[in-house]
């Protein structure tokens, strides 16, 4: 993602929120928000794949990794390959795809307009949103950001 005329990159790992916002910190213009992804992108059984050196270099495809809990919600088994070409072991590769399904299912995107006061965060950084209206309080990551 490009920040301030940087190339820089995003990556999962545990955020902290640098600060919270509430409802009254939003313009008038207020925003978008998508609240659920669509059955089509939603997936509940991922299975890794990654370049083993066990076996000559060549990309193979782990155990499956099953979420029940999404099972149930779906009402169907939704299973997805996850490619992940750089990693080279079968614990890291299923730790990444469960990243994957987990970010499958979350909300988003949200666009918001927001006041001056929150022109100093970029790209990477993590907010709090507790919201009366939407009834969300969660962290949210700034994916892009426009001045």
């Amino acid at each position: 993602m490009m920040a301030g005329g940087l190339l820089t990159f995003d990556w999962h790992r545990p955020r902290v929120a640098l600060a919270t916002f509430y409802d009254s910190d939003i313009l008038e213009q207020g925003g978008d928000i998508i609240t659920l992804q669509s059955q089509r992108d939603r997936f509940n059984i991922v299975r890794p794949q990654y370049t083993s050196p066990d076996h000559n270099w060549e990309q193979i495809t782990g155990d499956p990794i099953e979420n029940s809990t999404y099972i149930t919600e779906d009402g169907e088994r939704r299973p997805q390959n996850w490619p992940l070409n750089l990693v080279k072991g079968n614990s890291q590769a299923g730790q990444l795809a469960t990243y994957a399904m987990t970010d499958s299912r979350e909300i988003g995107p949200i666009t918001l307009t927001m006041g001056i006061d929150w022109r100093f965060y970029k790209p990477g950084d993590t907010l709090r949103w507790e919201s009366d209206i939407t009834g969300l309080q969660s962290d949210l990551v700034i994916i892009r950001r426009e001045l």
